[in-house]
């Protein structure tokens, strides 16, 4: 399950923020559950050392096999 907290502006589309996903093993399933909830393209902060902590270096891999745009 992700929390996505959407942010009011105006004109098109929707932007939300939420927390890191989870990594490891459950990473792919972080992503399709985003994927579900109707995210299309993902950017992350995180530096290097914290993708790497979080196990989260398979991310950009993840999201692109549930269609998602990553950008880091």
């Amino acid at each position: 399950m992700v929390s996505l907290y959407e942010l009011t502006f105006p004109g098109p589309g929707r932007l939300a923020t939420m927390a890191h996903p989870s990594g490891g093993d459950r990473l792919p399933g972080a992503m399709a559950a985003l994927a579900e909830a109707g995210v299309e393209v993902l950017v992350s902060a995180l530096c290097g050392d914290a993708v790497a902590a979080l196990a989260l270096t398979a991310q950009a891999a993840a999201a692109a096999r549930a269609g998602i745009e990553f950008v880091s």
